[in-house]
């Protein structure tokens, strides 16, 4: 064999049995298999999915409010939310509205704009506003042409308080408002009963500082001289006409109406006990339970007071009584009894009578008590003097009371 050729061999190339010959280079690796390179490449996705979604400032989709946020920054505000009313410049985005509860950082900024301005919750009126309690009082007079209207000045305040009016002229004080029945004190009128057996009693009662009807019985010791006395005092002095009683063993006293009297006599009887004093203003029965009951025999007894132009008081002495009604029918000024004082004798319950007379009047707007020439209910009278003037009642008389229909 040629010697070219045989050193293309292995023992000529330093196989293992020549000696002497190079060693040969190390083998080329080989390159991994396409399965294992792809199984590379999706781990590396893999990690590098992990990586990119784990950063603290990744980029998501936009939180939608349930309001439009506002180019410049909105003003944290406290409910309820305020919208200021003042027009922007031409060109510019209107005032934010800021939801109640909702603070600024919600709302976007805008690179390089200057801070908004400071929002008022109130716009400010060009003339100071005056502090006002109410009610108020509102003039109606009609201002200068192009001018403000009427200021609305509250009551009890005078003009100084109002703002003014460049140009106008300067406003005049608002009048006082009418009184009406409605905002009338409570009154309360008390009738003292049984007068004429005791005039000294009976001057007690006309001294009390406040007035009192006083009421007094007909052909007694002094009934001519109290009724005169009370007169003489200011007082308004009345007739207590005895009238028949349910229970027939009460003797009402001489002069006494009683139902079986003819009309004549009924007439005759009750300008009898009338004529005993020309100083009479009215009327009011005393008992009479059982003639207050009969239509007829009281309407006998107020035609003969319609004549002379005196009053009628229901003194209520039964429930069933029709007098004030019959009254009312023949358009006799009338009322009728609310509360009796001192059925009750004791301090106690006549303090209690008076209380309640008093809740009568601020509730009805009047109220009539009845009492009678008792030591304890003077007294009673005297100590509720100023308790009469604490919860506003005025105490007036009996005829300011009364009432035609």
């Amino acid at each position: 064999m040629p010697s070219a050729k045989r050193t293309k061999t292995g023992k000529s190339s330093g196989g293992k049995k020549g000696k002497g010959a190079p060693k040969a280079s190390p083998a080329i690796r080989k390159r991994p298999s396409r399965p294992l390179l792809i199984a590379w490449v999706l781990a590396l996705s893999f990690l590098a999915s992990l990586l990119y979604f784990a950063r603290p400032n990744r980029i998501l989709s936009p939180v939608r409010h349930p309001f439009k946020v506002a180019k410049s920054p909105a003003v944290r505000t406290s409910p309820p939310e305020v919208r200021t009313n003042r027009p922007g410049p031409q060109g510019k985005q209107p005032a934010t509205v800021v939801p109640a509860g909702r603070t600024s950082p919600h709302s976007t900024s805008v690179p390089g704009a200057p801070p908004p301005p400071v929002r008022r919750p109130l716009q400010v009126a060009k003339t100071p506003a005056v502090r006002t309690s109410p009610p108020e009082v509102r003039t109606n007079r009609p201002g200068p042409p192009d001018k403000q209207p009427a200021t609305v000045v509250p009551a009890g305040l005078t003009s100084s308080h109002s703002a003014s009016v460049p140009g106008a002229p300067a406003p005049k004080p608002p009048a006082l408002p009418v009184s009406s029945p409605r905002h009338a004190r409570p009154k309360l009128a008390i009738v003292i009963d049984d007068l004429g057996p005791n005039i000294t009693i009976a001057r007690q009662f006309a001294s009390l500082p406040f007035p009192v009807t006083l009421s007094v019985l007909p052909f007694q010791a002094y009934s001519s001289q109290i009724a005169k006395m009370a007169h003489l005092k200011g007082r308004e002095v009345i007739l207590h006409l005895p009238m028949q009683p349910l229970n027939s063993r009460i003797n009402p006293g001489p002069g006494a109406v009683m139902v079986s009297m003819s009309p004549e006599q009924i007439r005759l009887s009750v300008n009898a006990a009338l004529d005993i004093s020309p100083f009479f203003d009215g009327a009011n029965n005393h008992e009479g339970s059982r003639l207050t009951q009969d239509a007829r025999a009281m309407g006998i007894v107020l035609s003969v007071l319609k004549s002379r132009r005196l009053f009628f008081i229901d003194s209520m002495t039964i429930n069933k009584s029709v007098g004030w009604k019959e009254a009312r029918r023949m358009s006799v000024p009338t009322c009728k009894r609310n509360v009796f004082l001192d059925d009750t004798v004791s301090a106690a319950a006549i303090g209690s009578q008076i209380a309640r007379a008093v809740a009568m009047a601020k509730t009805r707007g009047a109220a009539l008590a009845i009492g009678h020439p008792r030591e304890v209910t003077l007294q009673a009278l005297r100590a509720a003097a100023a308790y009469f003037s604490k919860e506003g009642v005025e105490m007036v008389s009996a005829r300011d009371l009364v009432r035609k229909n």
